[in-house]
């Protein structure tokens, strides 16, 4: 790990989460506003990446699974060639866990055995996500949501607070799962579900960026 990192996509209150877990890592934080509407109180908070910036290690700051796969691929586009990932010292991590490039695990959340958290993905405060897992990139899980062994949550994908999905079901890519969701069933791509037990709301547009993360087949 880096003694400095650059949190790319600042835009979100939610980069103090990422300020604060680097900072408990006793890490540098560096954060890059390349939207242009930022808390001005960011430590280090400036627009354009220096030469110096590019090669720190890079994380994205935002929380929304749209927002957080289109910064990945932001940092990229920008330069940035060192990405890290982190997991704040309070959350729990199995040894077997995978994790891929500008991933976050925030404070307090627990993640089992055998789990893979791909790139640009993020795990809020105290989510608790079983064992054998696949959490996709640029995919969210909220605050307190509970995702059951065997399940796998498709990339981008956004699973709302206190939402729980039981054992071994997909969620489909870019679905949104409402906060204090049940989901019983496996849910389509783009689908919206909500309620107890979860059921299917309106559709969501489909929305793409790229369907990889550019640091792995450029790799």
């Amino acid at each position: 790990m880096p003694e400095t990192v650059a949190i790319v996509g600042v835009a979100s209150p939610y980069a103090w989460d990422v300020v604060e877990s680097a900072r408990r890592l006793g890490l540098g934080v560096t954060a890059i506003d390349n939207i242009g509407s930022a808390d001005a109180t960011l430590p280090g908070l400036h627009y354009d990446p220096t030469p110096t910036d590019l090669d720190l290690g890079s994380i994205v700051g935002v929380a929304s699974a749209q927002h957080r796969f289109r910064a990945l691929h932001a940092a990229y586009t920008l330069g940035f060639s060192n990405p890290v990932w982190i997991a704040d010292p309070s959350a729990t991590l199995a040894s077997t866990v995978v994790v891929g490039h500008m991933a976050y695990v925030n404070a307090g959340a627990v993640i089992g055995s055998n789990t893979r958290i791909d790139c640009a993905a993020n795990v809020n405060r105290l989510a608790a996500v079983g064992e054998s897992v696949v959490i996709g990139m640029g995919a969210s899980i909220g605050p307190g949501a509970v995702i059951g062994a065997r399940s796998l949550i498709a990339s981008r994908a956004a699973i709302g607070a206190g939402a729980i999905v039981m054992d071994g079901l997909r969620v489909g890519e870019g679905a949104y799962i409402a906060p204090g969701s049940v989901v019983t069933e496996a849910v389509p791509d783009f689908a919206v579900v909500a309620g107890n037990p979860g059921q299917r709301m309106a559709p969501q547009e489909p929305w793409a960026v790229g369907a990889a993360c550019p640091y792995c087949i450029n790799a």
